[in-house]
C-alpha cells in the first residue's frame, strides 16, 4: 500500500473555526485542525464556557460500523465527566476514555474557559462518526441528530470495555527512552496487550500518552515505516504549552500551545523545545489494528542515515 501523505503543522490561527453552536455541544465553541483526513483517526479543540460542554451520548456501532475509541483530554478548565456510572471532577492533564456504547458527557464546571480535545479513533477512518444516541428531556437515550428515533437499535457485537477517568498521578510514568533528550513521558492509554500489562483497560485503535519535555530537549527525527504486515497508521503531536521546533519531511516551523503536527507514516519528523521553560505535548498515534500500533521506527544516526530502532546501527 503506497502512503501519499505528507502530513503538515497547523497553528491555531490557522485552523476551522465552526460557524455556529451545535446541536447537544452548549457554550461550546469547536476548532478543527487536520488539514487532511487522518487515516485512523480525527482530532479536534472544544472551547468551552462555563456551564456548557458536551450532552450525554454514546456512540453505536453495529456489524457496518466498526467498534472505535472515542477520548477527551483536559487541555485546561475544570471539567465534570460522566462514563457510564463514573462521575469525576477534573482539571489539565486528565484522560477521558469513551469506548463504543458507553454513555458519557462533559461539563464545564468552572468559573472560566475550559479547553478540551476531542479525539477518535476508528479501525475503518472512511466510517468515523457511527450514530449517537444522546439523551432527551424524558430520560431516554435516542438517536441523533440529538432527537426522538423511532426506535432503539441495540448494537450487534459485544463491547466488554467500560471506559475510565484517568488524571497525571493515576498516569503510568515512563523512564527516559532513547532518542527523548530532556523528555518525561506518562501514558495515559494503550491499545491491546500492551495495556494489560500495565493493568489498564485496552483501547482499540489509539495510544495516547503525555510528554514534558525540558528546554532544548524533544524528539529526535525518525519515522515509523510500514509494510505489508504493518498497517498505515496516524501519528500526531499536538502542543499544550511551550515554543516547539517542528519539522515534517523538508518542511520545518516553530510553534506554540494548541498548535497540531500531523506526522502519516514514512514521513520523517522531529520535535524541539525550543523556549526558555519546560513545554508540554500530547503525543497520539492511532491504527486499524492497535496490535500492530507503530511500525518499525528509523531514527537519524550521527552520520545522517537513518537507522532502525532503538535508536542504533542496524546490523543489516
Amino acid at each position: 500500500m503506497e502512503e501519499k501523505r505528507t502530513g503538515f503543522i497547523t497553528p491555531i490561527a490557522e485552523a476551522r473555526i465552526s460557524t455556529g453552536p451545535k446541536e447537544g455541544h452548549p457554550r461550546n465553541q469547536g476548532i478543527q485542525f487536520m488539514k487532511e483526513p487522518g487515516k485512523y483517526v480525527s482530532l479536534g479543540l472544544n472551547k468551552i464556557q462555563p456551564g456548557g460542554g458536551i450532552e450525554e451520548h454514546y456512540h453505536e456501532y453495529n456489524a457496518e460500523m466498526p467498534i472505535y475509541d472515542h477520548v477527551y483530554w483536559v487541555v485546561s478548565g475544570r471539567i465534570r465527566a460522566n462514563v457510564g456510572d463514573t462521575v469525576r471532577i477534573i482539571r489539565a492533564d486528565s484522560l477521558i476514555y469513551c469506548p463504543s456504547s458507553v454513555r458519557h458527557s462533559i461539563t464545564n464546571v468552572g468559573k472560566g474557559l475550559a479547553k478540551v480535545l476531542v479525539i477518535s479513533g476508528f479501525g475503518q477512518g472512511d466510517k468515523m462518526g457511527c450514530p449517537v444516541y444522546s439523551k432527551t428531556p424524558s430520560g431516554d437515550l435516542k438517536a441523533h441528530p440529538w432527537r426522538l428515533a423511532s426506535e432503539m437499535k441495540p448494537p450487534k457485537t459485544a463491547e466488554t470495555r467500560t471506559g475510565y477517568i484517568m488524571t497525571i498521578y493515576e498516569a503510568e510514568r515512563g523512564s527516559g527512552a532513547e532518542g527523548h533528550p530532556g523528555n518525561q513521558g506518562y501514558s495515559y492509554l494503550r491499545p491491546t496487550t500492551a495495556a494489560v500489562k500495565v493493568g489498564k483497560e485496552p483501547s482499540m485503535h489509539i495510544s495516547l500518552g503525555l510528554n514534558k519535555i525540558q528546554p532544548g530537549g524533544g524528539i529526535e527525527e525518525h519515522y515509523h515505516e510500514y509494510d505489508a504486515e504493518m498497517p498505515i497508521f496516524d501519528h500526531i503531536y499536538y502542543v499544550i504549552s511551550g515554543r516547539i521546533r517542528a519539522t515534517i519531511g523538508d518542511k520545518e516551523r516553530i510553534v506554540g500551545a494548541d498548535s497540531l503536527i500531523y506526522c502519516p507514516s514514512n514521513v520523517r519528523h522531529s520535535i524541539t523545545n525550543v523556549g526558555e521553560g519546560p513545554a508540554k505535548l500530547i503525543r497520539l498515534s492511532g491504527s486499524g489494528e492497535g496490535a500492530m500500533m507503530g511500525g518499525p521506527v528509523y531514527s537519524k544516526m550521527p552520520s545522517g542515515n537513518l537507522g532502525v530502532m532503538p535508536w542504533k546501527v542496524a546490523n543489516s
